[in-house]
């Protein structure tokens, strides 16, 4: 080898010459020995015939040499080539893979053994040279938690399983101690006759950096989901509140109104009942004056005509049965009269629109009349009412809010009954409490619906007959005294509606208007 390399350095001039001389020198020797061994003695002859040969064949021999050495140098010099690119593509992998922190490997699943370029090795044993170890050297460096996962990729690969790729995350430890997170890819590469693997190759990625900005990203959408969630939150409740203070400019409203239509209706009522009086007072005079007159007539004796006339119109008139009959006329008229101005201070007591605001003593059972004389013409056709009162004591609170709660239960109440039936009115008190119960028989709530009746716009009406805000309101201005509304509710038996309200307020808050 030495030889060659030593001739590919030479000029083909120097190739010449080198093996001219050598191959007639090498030639005029063998002559030489030949003649002196044949004939005793050297002939020039020989000498010369053997110069001639030996220069001919030194010209082929060299000739034939040249050429070879000349292909030999020609391939040796691409070979040096394809070397020197081979090292520097080799080099630039080695580069590229250092550079996006990864690491070549390959394992013979006969024996265990693994192959690690040298992206690892510095983690492994230290050393930036490839590393050989062993599968169960590699489990070490991996947490035993994540062993399963590891082992559920292999055995899936082993298999044929998903085209026998094997992919997984996990950690590995350093020698530092410290964790790094890697992503594993790799392929069955190689299987015997029977199918069974028996060699795999992959590549590991260091992901460190990339887990943790997606478990940082991760954790900025968690923290942005909460935030909209409370922000979902608050809007709901800003929402209820401000359809509560719908509600609550709408109840002022209705109270306003039914003050106005009170104050306008009281007024001709008035009158009109001072006429009776008047009217009750001329007529008792015209019955005085009948009576008088009547006197007069049978303590005249005679026929006289115009007796007969008035006689005969008495008869027709009849006016005793008239005035018994204007007598009635006049008690059901008064009775309605009575009826109305009952229902205009109820009216004016259930708008209150003079002092809204403000917490008093009141007593709920009669908020609870008054409230049931204003909503009158919503049970009367349908339902028949049974008050079970007992006596309880006043409560601090505000009572036109109240008597809204009791509006809609009674309602309610009206509406849960298709055809006939009956609303029951209880009250009474119990641990420094008052209770007020509106018991219905009519078709009960579904289980499933009974914890969403007092959520705002929640309604098993149909379409256009309720807004779902009633019972939702209901609810916030009790919250609102520190009191508590109990359900329950029986299909096809009805439901149970009880406002339970603290006597006292306390006094470490103020309870405030709704």
């Amino acid at each position: 080898m030495s030889l060659i390399v030593f001739l590919q350095k030479q000029t083909t001039i120097r190739l010449w010459l080198f093996t001219l001389i050598i191959s007639v020198v090498m030639s005029e020797i063998i002559t030489c020995l030949m003649s002196f061994l044949l004939q005793g003695s050297i002939s020039y002859d020989y000498l010369l015939t053997a110069l001639v040969a030996s220069f001919s064949v030194a010209v082929f021999v060299t000739s034939m040499l040249i050429f070879f050495l000349t292909k030999l140098r020609e391939e040796t010099r691409q070979l040096h080539k394809i070397s020197e690119t081979s090292v520097k593509s080799e080099e630039r992998a080695r580069e590229a893979i250092r550079a996006s922190h990864s690491a070549l490997w390959d394992v013979d699943l006969t024996t265990g053994q693994v192959f690690l370029t040298d992206g690892w090795s510095p983690f492994l044993c230290g050393e930036k040279k490839p590393t050989y170890t062993t599968l169960q050297a590699l489990n070490q460096l991996v947490p035993l938690e994540e062993h399963p996962i590891l082992d559920r990729a292999l055995i899936a690969a082993l298999k044929g399983q998903n085209g026998s790729t094997y992919q997984v995350t996990h950690r590995v430890k350093k020698l530092d101690g410290n964790f790094i997170w890697v992503l594993s890819e790799g392929q069955v590469t190689e299987r015997d006759q029977n199918g069974r693997a028996l060699r795999m190759t992959g590549i590991n990625r260091d992901i460190t950096e990339l887990k943790l900005a997606e478990d940082k990203i991760k954790a900025q959408l968690d923290q942005i989901t909460h935030a909209n969630t409370c922000l979902l939150e608050a809007n709901s409740k800003l929402e209820h509140a401000r359809n509560q203070l719908l509600q609550s400019d709408k109840m002022a409203s209705i109270g306003l109104l039914a003050s106005g239509i009170a104050h306008e209706i009281n007024n001709p009522i008035a009158y009109v009942n001072s006429n009776f009086g008047t009217l009750k007072k001329y007529l008792a005079s015209i019955l005085l004056l009948l009576n008088q007159y009547e006197k007069v007539v049978a303590s005249t004796s005679g026929h006289n005509p115009e007796h007969v006339v008035l006689a005969e119109l008495k008869e027709n008139i009849r006016p005793h049965i008239l005035l018994d009959e204007t007598r009635s006329l006049l008690q059901e008229s008064q009775e309605g009269l009575d009826r109305v101005k009952k229902i205009v201070l109820d009216l004016k007591v259930f708008s209150h629109t003079g002092n809204e605001e403000q917490w008093v003593w009141a007593d709920l059972q009669q908020g609870l009349e008054t409230t049931l004389n204003v909503v009158w013409n919503e049970l009367k056709y349908k339902c028949e009412i049974i008050k079970e009162y007992a006596p309880i004591p006043k409560v601090y609170c505000l009572p036109s809010r109240l008597n809204q709660v009791f509006m809609n239960l009674l309602v309610n109440a009206a509406q849960a009954i298709k055809t006939h039936g009956t609303v029951t009115l209880r009250t009474g008190h119990a641990d420094n409490q008052v209770w007020v119960e509106v018991a219905d028989s009519g078709s009960g709530i579904e289980p499933v619906n009974l914890k969403r009746i007092f959520e705002p716009f929640f309604t098993t009406k149909p379409v256009g007959k309720g807004t779902g805000l009633g019972l939702s309101v209901s609810y916030g201005i009790v919250a609102n005294h520190h009191g508590r509304i109990d359900v329950s509710s029986t299909i096809g038996r009805g439901s149970i509606f009880r406002v339970w309200i603290p006597i006292e307020q306390p006094v470490s808050k103020p309870a405030s208007a709704m």
